[in-house]
């Protein structure tokens, strides 16, 4: 459907709506020069300010990366879509034919109510239980979220409808949302948490909390592969299987996992723990979704632009968590607190301990990843590293949307301020920075062999992985932005 929907100097718009994308790519490189073209003046659209509301929810929330990465995507497109719903080239990625009749002027302030209203639906729809903060922000937006008609005859009815039509489609896709989103695949692990019968195989494992109980999760999401993704198969971007148990490759992977915990620099614990979902902050997802806002506000990218590369990433780590489990549930390969405990159990290996103490011998069997007790590994399988995936992913977006590697992203730690050993690390201040985007990809990866979680055939498995789904999300994307489905 590439047929205009705003009359007014319609033809005019469409033969400049693409060169932003080719202008961007020319200063994310340094260059420059050229004539501005309509509509790119720098300014906080409304698609940033919602995307503020979605990091508030995320980090609310007790949700995993899996539910967490489609809610990331499924927010910034209703943030695109209320821009596309209004701009005379591009298509939507969930509404459709009704919006050839819009009688909207596209002004950037009915594409802000359009935004605010579609992700104030989507976000309750995800978020019921952030309702009541929701409204305060459309309250502060002197928005009135008790105006519910559907339509495209003013900017609030038309965000509406694009989140009618973003729910309805979405509903059935795959997640399990409306039953809290439990597994509808069946799912059994091999092993039970006291017994290794297969060391190849995943294994539950228990928490154990500062009052001394202890709960055992279950697997995340094991169906999460057969979700609904937003530009291919999840088993298009299968991976190999990994080093099976026993072989010299895979010894070769846990004495890599045991040296490296026992010689952590207080900075390796610091990028573990920034990398981690334990504390339920940003979430992996989300972190991108953080680097995204950055690159925005540093480039001063347009309006457009903003709702673009939004979407894009959104979509590029929703579809990365979908890619990452179909592997995941392919292999249902172990972890390596499964893997060492089972290897060396009866034997005297070194292993790091908290509270100061620093390297220690120990049995095998009561080795620890450098992790929280109360959050000792992740509660699914091993190969590929998500963290890896969602990371390669969302920055080969960026990279290919801007035509530029560059981030210049830093977080510094006070000495002290650890959740696995508080009090004790770091020891002196540490600062991290992210000078590049390939920079914090690798550092995604490697923060999970840092925290004792992940071998490294599951890194690099995970950035393959996560770029092959970039490209795809990619290809897509540039269809809608050009008016092609």
């Amino acid at each position: 459907m590439t047929g205009p929907r705003v009359a007014a100097d319609g033809n005019m718009r469409k033969s400049l709506c693409l060169i932003p994308i080719a202008f961007i790519a020319v200063i994310g490189c340094g260059g420059g020069g050229s004539t501005l073209p309509i509509d790119v003046t720098p300014a906080r659209s409304a698609a940033m300010e919602w995307t503020d509301e979605l990091m508030a929810c995320v980090r609310a929330s007790s949700l995993g990366s899996t539910p967490l990465s489609r809610a990331i995507g499924l927010t910034t497109s209703a943030s695109y879509d209320a821009w596309a719903a209004l701009d005379p080239q591009a298509v939507c990625v969930y509404t459709q034919d009704e919006l050839l009749t819009v009688t909207v002027p596209p002004t950037n302030e009915n594409i802000d109510i359009a935004t605010s209203y579609a992700n104030y639906r989507v976000l309750v729809d995800l978020f019921p239980h952030e309702e009541g903060r929701l409204r305060q922000k459309m309250a502060v937006l002197n928005l009135n979220p008790d105006v519910v008609r559907t339509g495209t005859d003013s900017p609030a009815a038309l965000g509406n409808l694009i989140a009618k039509n973003l729910i309805e489609n979405r509903a059935n896709d795959g997640s399990n949302q409306s039953a809290s989103y439990t597994d509808t695949s069946g799912y059994s692990p091999v092993n039970t948490v006291d017994t290794v019968s297969d060391p190849n195989r995943w294994q539950p494992v228990a928490n154990t909390f500062p009052d001394g109980s202890s709960q055992t999760p279950t697997y995340l999401t094991p169906h999460w592969g057969t979700v609904r993704s937003f530009a291919s198969t999840a088993s298009v971007h299968r991976c190999a299987p990994p080093p099976a148990f026993g072989t010299p490759q895979f010894q070769a992977q846990v004495d890599e996992v045991i040296q490296t915990q026992i010689r952590l620099t207080d900075r390796q614990k610091m990028e573990a723990e920034y990398w981690s979902d334990r504390s339920r902050t940003d979430s992996t997802p989300g972190r991108w979704i953080i680097f995204t806002q950055h690159i925005i506000i540093q480039r001063g990218l347009s309006r457009a632009d903003q709702a673009k590369m939004l979407m894009l990433v959104g979509n590029a780590v929703m579809d990365a968590g979908i890619a990452a489990w179909d592997s995941k549930r392919q292999y249902d390969s172990a972890r390596p607190i499964t893997v060492i405990r089972a290897m060396y159990a009866g034997q005297q290996i070194q292993g790091l301990v908290t509270q100061g103490y620093g390297v220690k011998w120990m049995d095998g069997k009561f080795w620890k990843p450098y992790q929280p007790a109360s959050f000792i590994t992740p509660p699914f399988a091993e190969l590929p590293s998500s963290h890896a995936a969602f990371s390669s992913a969302a920055a080969k977006v960026l990279r290919d949307f801007t035509g530029s590697d560059r981030l210049d992203f830093g977080v510094a730690f006070t000495p002290g301020s650890s959740v696995v050993d508080p009090g004790f690390t770091p020891a002196r201040p540490v600062a991290i920075s992210y000078p590049t985007l390939s920079s914090a990809v690798e550092a995604a990866g490697l923060s999970q062999i840092y925290g004792g979680v992940q071998f490294r055939s599951s890194c690099e498995a995970g950035w393959t992985m996560g770029d092959s789904v970039g490209q795809q999300v990619v290809s897509r994307a540039n269809d809608l932005f050009s008016g092609r489905r």
